[in-house]
């Protein structure tokens, strides 16, 4: 990684999409920002993360900042700096529930009509609050990378997330999510079709 303290180092914004371009002599590397920033403003702030060893979903006043430079980060292209540890939330969706570990623990064939797949359903407070605990203390750490699935759960990872995630600055996590496999009644179980794609998406 350039160092941006060199005096030779250049940063700037490039485009519309203010790409942050830190360049000295042949060398160039581009940080796409997580946040508009004006030119000024995000070379700037760009500048002050890259030398203090801190990533760029680093939230000032919210991170535990000793616990985020214990973490080791790798530059992923089209993301930014991304810890070595992600947060897997098929846990969330109860995947390693006794018996639910395959998804198939209860396997049917299903009639036509039939649906398992509920993607609004309401979960438990008790839930949503341990949910929200446990990715709250693991981004807060540096973990900025999560996993989910709407195969998790049929939808209750996601729905458990989105709780989870209330209130925690958009820049501060990636999240990565999958498309194609949803019920657990094998009738239902794979669909790759527009419609159900766009409404996984």
């Amino acid at each position: 990684m350039l160092d941006p303290s060199h005096p030779d180092t250049k940063a700037r914004c490039t485009g519309d999409d203010e790409y942050a371009l830190l360049s000295y002599g042949s060398q160039a590397e581009f940080h796409p920002p997580r946040t508009k920033f004006s030119e000024a403003t995000h070379a700037s702030d760009l500048c002050t993360l890259t030398m203090s060893g801190l990533p760029e979903s680093f939230v000032p006043g919210w991170h535990d900042e000793a616990e985020v430079r214990q973490m080791k980060f790798r530059t992923l292209p089209h993301y930014g700096q991304v810890s070595i540890i992600s947060f897997g939330a098929s846990g969330l969706g109860g995947m390693f529930t006794a018996g639910q570990g395959t998804g198939l623990a209860d396997a049917k064939a299903g009639a036509a009509d039939e649906k398992e797949d509920v993607w609004f359903a309401e979960d438990a407070d008790a839930d949503k609050q341990a949910a929200t605990a446990i990715v709250q203390m693991c981004l807060k750490a540096g973990v900025n990378m999560i996993d989910t699935s709407h195969w998790y759960g049929q939808g209750r990872s996601e729905r458990l997330l989105g709780h989870a995630l209330k209130g925690v600055p958009r820049q501060a996590f990636y999240i990565n999510s999958k498309i194609g496999r949803y019920d657990k009644d094998p009738m239902h179980m794979f669909d790759f079709t527009y419609e159900k794609t766009y409404q996984a998406g």
